[in-house]
């Protein structure tokens, strides 16, 4: 073998080499994309599994801290929700789609992640064919550990498209709650609302 083609071939494996660095890097990178953007996804499926099964501690520990210290969400508050409202609605409806979308645009999620929550679409629907549209929203305050759901707000939102809003206003007054915690860390008051409702100010749910 000749010094010249030895030479060729040296380059030519560095080539290859160079590429097969190229492609682990862009593979490593991607996956860490790909694990971080599904992350609101994961936490989304662990919250619905929740509900489907009346998990109280995985429902209580994906709440905001916010949403526990202004709208007083305790396990004992969410073990009530779900027993009186959310159990029996469940039995009724199934979940047969998930969408995710974002805070821009509703019908294309973002490829970065730039707001502190992710929203999706949520479909139940029961044996005679009703459906209910909701929203879920996933929320990571910047600082904060782990990506989480305020539940009082999916609540009422699903309560909205299972019941009217007047009608749930009324249910979440007779559980216990005074204050619906959203994802931007401000309130809903329940009461005021319901008040808002009935005077007619307010007629068209909230998604």
């Amino acid at each position: 073998m000749t010094k010249v083609k030895m030479v060729k071939e040296l380059q030519e494996c560095n080539k290859c080499l160079i590429i097969i660095a190229s492609l682990v890097i862009v593979s490593i990178v991607f996956a860490g994309w790909w694990h971080y953007w599904q992350a609101p996804y994961r936490t989304l499926k662990t919250f619905l599994r929740a509900l489907e099964v009346g998990d109280i501690k995985t429902l209580y520990d994906l709440t905001p801290p916010h949403e526990r210290k202004q709208a007083n969400v305790t396990p004992e508050l969410i073990e009530k929700t779900y027993k009186e409202l959310l159990k029996p609605l469940l039995s009724e409806y199934r979940l047969v789609r998930i969408q995710r979308t974002s805070a821009k645009n509703p019908w294309i999620p973002e490829i970065l992640i730039k707001d502190i929550h992710v929203p999706f679409w949520l479909w139940y629907r029961n044996a005679e064919g009703k459906t209910l549209f909701t929203a879920a929203h996933v929320m990571r305050y910047p600082g904060e550990k782990g990506w989480k759901i305020p539940f009082g707000l999916f609540v009422w939102k699903l309560g909205i498209a299972a019941y009217g809003r007047e009608r749930i206003d009324e249910m979440l007054m007779r559980l216990g709650y005074d204050l619906i915690a959203d994802y931007r860390g401000t309130g809903i008051s329940v009461k005021r609302d319901l008040m808002l409702m009935q005077r007619g100010i307010i007629k068209t749910p909230t998604r």
